[in-house]
């Protein structure tokens, strides 16, 4: 019983840091995991409310008047609202502005041209 150098107590402590240490590691993971699912849905929710909005945007550009040069709107969704600005280029192409903010507060911008001959958007750009 002499010689005994107090093992126990300094392996208890580096065992109970170490899994401590574990603990918190993991309740991070778990954390930064539900985070992550917040935001991807957020962007969800955003992509969703671009895609309504420009389908619109779409359909009043097929019908515009040539006389029009220039036009913006803001257009209120279930999830969200959008506001943008077309602005005519030459006689088949207009430039597109678009603006998106979702009820969560994400917001999502961007710009595309669309050409009236063949129906479609030619140019994409996104803006985070």
């Amino acid at each position: 019983m002499n010689r005994e150098k107090g093992f126990v107590l300094p392996l208890t402590v580096m065992c109970t840091f170490l899994c401590l240490t574990m603990f918190i590691h993991f309740i991070e993971l778990y954390m930064t995991e539900v985070k992550f699912a917040e935001e991807e849905e957020q962007w969800y929710e955003g992509d969703i409310l671009m895609n309504n909005v420009v389908e619109q945007i779409k359909e009043k550009l097929v019908n515009v008047e040539k006389e029009v040069l220039s036009f913006n709107e803001t257009i209120i969704e279930p999830n969200g609202q959008a506001s943008y600005e077309a602005v005519r280029l030459d006689e088949k192409t207009w430039k597109v502005t678009v603006s998106c903010l979702t009820t969560q507060s994400f917001k999502y911008d961007a710009e595309f041209l669309f050409s009236l001959s063949e129906g479609e958007i030619i140019e994409w750009k996104e803006r985070y």
